[in-house]
Parts: C-alpha cells; sequence; structure tokens
C-alpha cells in the first residue's frame, strides 16, 4: 500500500462499497502478497473462498489497487497504480485488474492491453457484484476487453409444420441410435437437455475442474446443436 492514508481510504470508504454490494469482506485481504507475486502486494485481493481457508489464492478474483482520494483519473499517482497493478495481476494470473482513489474513481483494465474494460459496450466505473467479478475472471483475455452481461433472447414463432419437422428428425436420431424404448427416449432427451443447460452456463462461470473428464464432454456439447 504504502502509506496509512491509503489504508484508511480502503477501510473508510472502500469496504462500505463492497458491503454494499454484498462481498463478505472476509472474502478479501488488505496490503499482501500471494505465493505468485511475492514480494509485490496487492492493495487489496478478493477471492471467492473465505481468506481463512488454503484454497483463498487459488480462488482470486480480483486485484484492486487503490490511491489517495485526491488521485485524479491517469495523473501520476494513477499511472503508477495502473503499472503495479498490471504487474502483479500478471504473476497473478489475472486477466483483469482494478484501480481505485477509493471515492468516486475506478476503472477495470485489461492485464495484457491496458485497455479498459467494458460491459456491454459501456465502461465500467463503479465497483461491481462478486458474480460479474467472476465473470470478468472467465471471458476477459488479451483479445477481448467485454463483458456481455445482459442476455437478449429473441422469441421465434415455431408452426406446427416446424415442430412435426423436429419430431421426424429426432426420431431418425433415435432409430440410428437403436432406441426404440419410450421411457428410455424421455430419459435420453431430458439428458441431453440438462447437459446442453450445463455446458452453456459453464461458459459464463467455469466451476469444474479444469483436468475432469467432464471438461471434454462439455466442450463436446458446446460445439453442437441440440436438434430440439
Amino acid at each position: 500500500m504504502g502509506t496509512k492514508e491509503e489504508t484508511t481510504d480502503i477501510v473508510q470508504n472502500f469496504y462500505p462499497k463492497l458491503k454494499e454490494l454484498e462481498i463478505d469482506l472476509a472474502l478479501t485481504k488488505q496490503d499482501v502478497a500471494t505465493k505468485k507475486t511475492n514480494p509485490l502486494r496487492g492493495d487489496l485481493w478478493i477471492s471467492t473462498v473465505l481468506n481463512n481457508r488454503p484454497n483463498w489464492e487459488k480462488n482470486i478474483v480480483a486485484l484492486i489497487e487503490a490511491k489517495p482520494i485526491q488521485c485524479k483519473l491517469d495523473d501520476k499517482d494513477w499511472l503508477v497504480a495502473k503499472e503495479d497493478g498490471q504487474k502483479k495481476a500478471h504473476k497473478q494470473g489475472l486477466p483483469y485488474f482494478i484501480v481505485t482513489n477509493t471515492s468516486d474513481l475506478i476503472r477495470f483494465y485489461n492485464t495484457t492491453t491496458l485497455e479498459e474494460i467494458k460491459i456491454d459496450g459501456e465502461v465500467i466505473s463503479s465497483m461491481q457484484s462478486l458474480d460479474i467479478l467472476q465473470k470478468l475472471r472467465t471471458q476477459i483475455n488479451p483479445t477481448n476487453n467485454t463483458l456481455k452481461h445482459k442476455i437478449v433472447y429473441k422469441s421465434t414463432l415455431y408452426t406446427e409444420k416446424d415442430f412435426q419437422k423436429s419430431l421426424f428428425a429426432l426420431k431418425n436420431v433415435y432409430r440410428m441410435s437403436k432406441i426404440d424404448n419410450d421411457s428410455e427416449m424421455i430419459n435420453t432427451t431430458i439428458g441431453f437437455v440438462v447437459l446442453k443447460y450445463i455446458s452453456e452456463r459453464e461458459k459464463l462461470k467455469r466451476t469444474l475442474d479444469k483436468n475432469g473428464s467432464c471438461q471434454v464432454l462439455f466442450a463436446i456439447l458446446s460445439s453442437q446443436t441440440l436438434i430440439v
């Protein structure tokens, strides 16, 4: 951190913002280095795991570099914070980091490009919920600075003829798979729908072990289009 003033600013000004977003302070650590960033100390780290757990560092989703309240966007102190944040985020393996004066200024930056992070095309200028931080952790990369958060649903009107075509296509799939038992057909259909749903959710919030066999299954499902 560097100064007692900045430490006080985080406690007095930034912690209330986290509480408003229902981010448990027990998920955070202030002015510490991680095993990966040592000896560089992050001003504030946020994890999805309680800070007294051994896997706290493994689940860090955000780094916040704080400067005094009087700090302005892109002034000398701000640029120093960006430089420091980039180094620490890179060492920790975070694709983005946050800079704030703990009061009215906050920006999210791409670790690789230092471009400002956006949500649905708008520059992020306020602290975000833990859910958003997790999505940023998985979706931001060297070639992507934008999180698509709002999902637009398009309603499609299907005719009876379209429905009949889908049923016929599904029937052919079962015939080729040699599935002729009604119960087995129903269970198989439900199973594929559930797996497809889980695979789509996994794209947004990656929670599965990367070395797990399920990752292979979801990779296959993600590239397929369900017939019905």
